[in-house]
């Protein structure tokens, strides 16, 4: 069924997505609290609870219909004890009192009322997706302080060691990440590297970005010695509030960020949350290797991935207990899966190997534990991999990619609400990001949103217009509009030339627009293709789809169950796979994947 990706399904009052009470404004678009214009820190249920009651204002809410509200039928927890926390949150952030209640009234046995005096203020325009010269769009996470680590300088007069200086800013960002995420939000990597050489000044990339502070850094490597300096500077007058030179060995560089880190957590008051948490690497040739790894990953392409796990791997041959090297690696094969460049058979035991280890080595690293989550969820382990994601995401609030992929989870059983907010909240921490933008475009597609994800797609474009994924997205909206010419438009640009990807979005958009032999051409070109390497049976039966030749997607399906192909994740909510939904056979298909109808 479409959702609406605006509003929750239970309201009772007008339309303003705007609402002030006292000195709080609660903006329930954007998801954010605030008291005299700043952010207020409250996860994302007791923000629903509150937006709940506000709703419905001066009427009792009873704890069935927050229960109902709150939480999806099959949700088994202890709903007294959950309530009964979330409200408490709610009175924290207001600065309320159960005894003397100024805004949530507690009615004993019935439920809940909120008494304060609300008032609505008109909608705005509707945000617009934050680009390299824009004012923020207002749809950032809510956290107190958000800070953004700009890209480190390479001051070593060699362009090769670009991977180190870049290397470093990720592991910058991923540690301040994982401190208190109640307290401090960071930018993620995507973002934060579009300011790379940049002549803009810090005021005007604090705005771009919405951030309180800005943490710049140079490096100069000299054979076996690194010298760093850092400065932290509030972007509201610029400025510079502390800054420091570090002078090391290589083998102390991991020490370094560690020193760093605290250093300005302590600067911008912010507590530390994993102070014990397992450390880096200590050997320079395993953390050498596995920054180069980064670097290739980040390239976010075939090779890129094939190069970064070698590196991986070359780290873990220098040093075996290093559980970020693991993740690195399950993450490098999972997507040498998705991008077809190695058979799933072949793929799959070496991401649940690799992603076991980090989190048997580090059961606190964020990356480690959504690396075993993302592999299980392709398992079709529905149960166990949705607590995975969501320590991953306590573990560092700040990582991007754990909310991206969450989101991914649950637009594959159907729960399209929850997977546009996770979305937009990974969105929010990587503004910049084309991946995060065309994801928002995904979820949307998978909801049935189409005329929103044509809109997202092309706020997209504005980022990157050559990034694959966007057209790949808008390219299956498109098709699913009955807009022929318009999907073949953007089939031609859904992948790289002459890409598996790319071939099958063209033939699914010839068969549609009725371009019937066009389609079979291409159909058997992939054939001829799977003689020589891996051509995902996935791809064969949506083409038959569109052909009209059911039976034949069938049997193509049928085979790609047996490959494990990655895609039959989103069995329950694919478009395209429409045409089968009343045949017995695909329903067996389904359970067999752990799915049901939405």
């Amino acid at each position: 069924m479409p959702f609406s990706a605006d509003k929750s399904e239970r309201t009772s009052g007008g339309n303003s997505h705007r609402v002030a009470f006292d000195r709080f404004e609660l903006d329930l678009r954007s998801g954010e609290l605030r008291k005299d214009g700043r952010r207020i820190r409250l996860q994302a249920q007791p923000f629903q609870f509150l937006a709940l009651l506000i709703e419905n204002a001066g009427e009792v809410v009873t704890r069935d219909e927050v229960c109902h509200a709150l939480w999806q039928t099959d949700t088994f927890v202890d709903f007294d004890h959950s309530v009964a926390a979330a409200v408490n949150k709610i009175r924290e952030a207001l600065g309320d009192s159960a005894e003397n209640p100024r805004f949530i009234e507690t009615l004993p046995k019935r439920g809940y009322r909120f008494i304060g005096k609300v008032d609505r203020t008109e909608p705005q325009a509707p945000a617009q997706v934050p680009t390299p010269g824009t004012e923020p769009s207002g749809k950032y996470p809510s956290y107190p302080i958000m800070l953004a680590v700009l890209p480190f300088q390479n001051f070593s007069g060699d362009t090769s060691q670009d991977y180190f200086s870049d290397g470093l800013t990720e592991e910058m960002i991923t540690q301040l990440g994982e401190f208190n995420g109640n307290q401090l939000g960071v930018i993620a990597r995507t973002s934060s590297m579009a300011y790379k050489n940049t002549t803009k000044d810090v005021g005007q990339i604090g705005r771009e970005l919405g951030v309180d502070y800005v943490l710049e850094s140079s490096v100069r490597r000299n054979g076996d010695r690194v010298r760093i300096t850092v400065q932290l500077i509030r972007v509201k007058n610029q400025t510079h509030l502390w800054a420091k030179n570090y002078d090391r060995e290589m083998t102390h560089s991991i020490a370094v960020q560690e020193e760093v880190t605290r250093e300005v957590a302590q600067q911008i008051k912010v507590n530390l949350a994993r102070a014990d948490a397992a450390q880096g690497p200590h050997n320079p040739v395993a953390h050498d290797a596995y920054l180069k790894g980064r670097y290739f990953f980040n390239q976010f392409t075939e090779n890129g991935f094939s190069q970064a796990a070698s590196y991986f791997d070359q780290a873990l041959a220098a040093d075996n207990k290093f559980a970020s090297a693991y993740a690195g690696l399950a993450e490098s094969y999972t997507f040498l899966v998705i991008t077809n460049a190695i058979p799933p058979r072949e793929g799959w035991p070496k991401v649940r190997d690799a992603a076991q280890k980090a989190v048997e080595l580090d059961g606190a690293l964020s990356e480690g534990r959504l690396a075993l989550a993302h592999f299980r969820m392709h398992m079709w382990d529905w149960k166990d991999s949705e607590p995975d994601f969501k320590k991953a995401i306590v573990l560092n609030p700040s990582n991007e990619k754990a909310h991206r992929w969450y989101a991914a989870y649950l637009s594959s059983l159907a729960r399209h609400q929850e997977s546009f907010r996770e979305i937009v909240h990974s969105r929010g921490l990587d503004p910049l990001s084309s991946i995060a933008n065309a994801e928002v475009v995904r979820a949307l597609y998978y909801g049935r949103q189409y005329e929103k994800a044509v809109e997202e797609g092309r706020k997209a474009e504005l980022l990157d217009p050559e990034f694959h994924r966007t057209h790949f997205w808008l390219g299956r909206v498109y098709a699913q509009m009955g807009k022929s010419s318009e999907a073949l438009a953007e089939a031609e640009r859904a992948g790289p030339p002459d890409s598996i990807v790319r071939v099958t979005e063209k033939a699914y958009a010839s068969a549609i627009a009725g371009k019937t032999a066009q389609a079979r051409a291409l159909v058997r070109d992939l054939q001829e293709r799977s003689t020589r390497g891996y051509v995902p049976a996935y791809d064969l039966a949506v083409i038959h789809l569109a052909l009209g030749e059911n039976e034949a997607a069938l049997q193509w399906l049928q085979k790609a169950y047996d490959e494990h192909n990655w895609a039959l994740i989103v069995l329950a909510v694919e478009p395209r796979l429409d045409p089968l939904r009343s045949d017995r056979r695909f329903q067996v298909l389904m359970r067999k994947v752990g799915l049901q109808e939405p």
